[in-house]
């Protein structure tokens, strides 16, 4: 499955991984597929795993939130695109896919 076709399969159709992580307020994201409503009644941080969890494992991200800010940041001292430790990046409504280079960075695409 292509890159574009992975988290769009995966989104609509469970069976690819067995679950989809839907967060409505702040919380951790779990590698694979992943939703973010952002209904709660404030701004929200949403947290990447650990970059270790290996190379090139994905997290894709959707964020449905038009009332919200939702700000996706690594954990600890990790970095999104080399763009500085803990650094997060400000989501717009819109897809994300995240690939960890299995030691401190995660590398994403929207």
């Amino acid at each position: 499955m292509s890159d574009d076709n992975f988290f769009n399969k995966s989104i609509n159709d469970e069976s690819d991984t067995g679950f989809i992580t839907s967060l409505v307020a702040a919380g951790d994201l779990s590698p694979g597929p992943n939703y973010i409503a952002g209904t709660g009644v404030a701004n929200f941080i949403a947290k990447l795993p650990p970059a270790t969890v290996g190379a090139g494992t994905k997290v894709a991200v959707t964020v449905a939130s038009t009332t919200k800010t939702v700000t996706l940041t690594p954990a600890g001292t990790d970095q999104i695109n080399s763009g500085g430790a803990g650094v997060g990046v400000v989501a717009a409504i819109r897809n994300y896919t995240f690939v960890s280079d299995g030691v401190a960075n995660w590398i994403y695409t929207a």
